[in-house]
Formats: structure tokens, sequence, C-alpha cells
């Protein structure tokens, strides 16, 4: 009995997304397989924080340093190890 319930972890912990394969950068993850996932999950986040009025496109003007964002990308699994969503949050990078 123990032995089956390992196996059966054992084989869900295998099939789970492994950290090569979430990508690093937006290239990465638009160059891959999952690239209609990433997209969905861009335009989610670029959706939300627009509607919570985070930010506001504008020329860039002289002096100022700009705030860049970095992708910060996941693929949630559930308990059977398969893929429930794709979650890409893009955070401030390089701020002083």
């Amino acid at each position: 009995m123990v032995s089956s319930v390992y196996y059966q972890f054992a084989t869900l912990a295998e099939s789970a997304p492994k950290a090569a394969d979430i990508p690093k950068n937006l290239k990465d993850a638009f160059n891959g397989l999952d690239i209609i996932q990433w997209k969905v999950a861009l335009d989610e986040e670029l959706t939300s924080l627009v509607e919570k009025k985070v930010f506001r496109v504008v020329l860039h003007p002289k002096g100022p340093k700009v705030i860049s964002v970095e992708p910060v990308m996941h693929i949630k699994v559930n308990a059977e190890g398969r893929i429930e969503c794709y979650n890409l949050c893009l955070v401030a990078h390089e701020y002083n």
C-alpha cells in the first residue's frame, strides 16, 4: 500500500513542470511551445495593471531614470500534476 502511494506521488512530481520548463524572460516564453498561454497571461497582467491605474505609458523625458519591469513567470499545477494556469507578474526592476 505504501509503495503504491509513493509511486503515485513520485509520478506526479515527475510530471509537474520543472524550473527548466519555465521561461526566464518574455523572449523565451514567446519562442516556446506555450506561446499562446504566456501571451494570455501577459495580456491579463497588463489589463489588470491598467484597470488599477498602476502605470501609464508616456514619452521618456530627458533626465529621469525609467523604472523597468521584469516578468516573473510561474506554472500552477493541481494535485494530479496537470497545468491549471500560467501566471505572469510584472515587477519593478532596477530602480533607485
